[in-house]
């Protein structure tokens, strides 16, 4: 039987930098590592709800860099922090799915369990 390869470099180019809206803007994130999702996981294991908000700062802002234009565009990590929790929650959650990969196969058992997209 044949060992199954993996093309790291197709599934990066395959992946989509994350973005999100607001205020009629589009922001694209740059790609972040995994030792900096690994530091952020570790500074937020025991961490206070302050200090994880630090973290979530430091991590996004890994993803947008800082910019003279978002003095009048808006900047991304300010908008994304002074979001109402719920919605916080939200792009927090696409953030972090967006880290994995979008061509990794399914696993059969979760993709039974996800709602379709028109439910």
């Amino acid at each position: 039987m044949p060992t199954p390869t993996l093309d790291l470099d197709a599934l990066r180019a395959a992946a989509e930098p994350w973005a999100f809206a607001a205020g009629g803007r589009t922001y694209t994130a740059r790609p972040v590592s995994v030792e900096q999702v690994i530091a952020y996981e570790a500074a937020c294991a025991g961490a206070s709800a302050a200090q994880v908000l630090r973290a979530r700062r430091r991590l996004l802002r890994l993803a947008f860099p800082w910019r003279p234009s978002f003095w009048w565009r808006g900047d991304p990590v300010a908008l994304i922090c002074a979001a109402p929790p719920a919605l916080h929650r939200v792009v927090m959650d696409s953030f972090f799915a967006s880290l994995r990969s979008s061509s990794r196969p399914e696993d059969p058992a979760t993709s039974e369990t996800l709602p379709s997209s028109n439910s």
